[in-house]
């Protein structure tokens, strides 16, 4: 797969980003995806994908043969017995050709296991995006590409983050997850949000687990429960904070057992006490599926190196620790570049 950047309408690179958050905490992680066919009798394809406006016609084309078949065999055949002197032979052709449309919508707009994009519209910086100014509330209906045999999992990672101060309440979470779309809610009881940028990957992948922790209020250490016992990475992805002060944390994995994982949220000089919201997932997987590359700390602007990936893996690099003076807005934006040979962010 191709991995997009962003296509602000405002130039971000040239936008006033100032690093003035202390530090971050950045986990670099590549998700391998595994390859999956459709078969049908004697022959394979791979699936492709339909846009959310191509599955509505195909259904409506569907429905439309299926029900014109029908009309066609009581009319003409049983009625008026128009073709009453075809064989049967050239009937059951006629027929067969009608239902090889149908197969070919079928296979075309298949079954999915992966799909990501990215979502915009909490940003005003964006074509079509906008602030959040409390008290508002707001969601987005996300649709995926083409239709999951069952809900996928969802795994968020913010990319940017523009934050004002020094006082911001403001919560973030999936509402629901079916086939084909999730519900990302957005809620400012305090200030304004001028804009937060989602990335997302949903996949339907036995192999990863994921845990939502969003809109944690009364802070403290949590054990989860796994249902895979041969899990060997876990990572954290921060989605989103609130505050009334300046702010100083990490949050880490503190131990992953065949059936539970605990996390920690660090609080060095005293600084939880200003952090009033806090949303993560913990993304449990098999070696096989996560590898975990490195963790960043850095106080300033940063490039990464140049990785070579595969067509079948994604690049992640969520948010794990955060430290912020409240000095002016928190303003942070993730990107990532590609080309043929390597993928990278700044």
């Amino acid at each position: 797969m191709k991995f997009s950047t962003f296509s602000p309408e405002v130039d971000l690179e040239n936008y006033n980003y100032s690093y003035n958050f202390g530090f971050i905490y950045i986990h670099i992680i590549e998700i391998q995806k595994t390859q999956r066919y459709h078969s049908y009798k004697n022959f394979s394809i791979k699936l492709s994908h339909c846009h959310k406006e191509e599955q509505i016609f195909f259904r409506q084309l569907i429905v439309f043969i299926s029900e014109s078949l029908i009309d066609f065999y009581k009319t003409y055949l049983l009625t008026f017995g128009f073709f009453k002197n075809m064989h049967p032979i050239e009937y059951k052709k006629l027929y067969f050709n009608f239902m090889k449309v149908y197969l070919i919508i079928h296979i075309v707009c298949g079954i999915i296991t992966y799909d990501s994009n990215t979502i915009t519209n909490f940003a005003y910086q964006y074509s079509g995006g906008s602030k959040c100014i409390s008290p508002q509330q707001r969601q987005k209906t996300v649709y995926f590409s083409d239709i999951f045999a069952r809900p996928p999992k969802i795994i968020l990672q913010t990319q940017m983050f523009d934050l004002e101060h020094p006082y911001l309440n403001f919560t973030l979470q999936i509402m629901t997850v079916t086939t084909d779309y999730f519900i990302l809610h957005q809620k400012c009881d305090y200030s304004v949000v001028h804009g937060i940028v989602i990335r997302w990957q949903a996949m339907d992948d036995e192999r990863i687990q994921v845990i939502n922790e969003f809109n944690m209020i009364s802070l403290q250490n949590k054990t989860y429960s796994h249902n895979n016992p041969n899990v060997e990475e876990a990572i954290i992805s921060l989605i989103n904070l609130s505050y009334k002060g300046s702010i100083k944390f990490n949050i880490e994995i503190a131990e992953l057992t065949t059936k539970n994982v605990s996390v920690v949220i660090t609080n060095p000089n005293d600084g939880l006490k200003n952090l009033l919201v806090l949303g993560y997932q913990v993304i449990l997987g098999v070696k096989e599926a996560i590898s975990h590359f490195s963790s960043i700390y850095t106080t300033a602007a940063y490039t990464s190196p140049h990785y070579n990936f595969k067509d079948s893996s994604w690049l992640i690099t969520p948010f794990i620790g955060f430290s912020y003076d409240v000095t002016a807005n928190i303003r942070l934006n993730l990107t990532h570049y590609t080309d043929q040979q390597a993928i990278w962010y700044n």
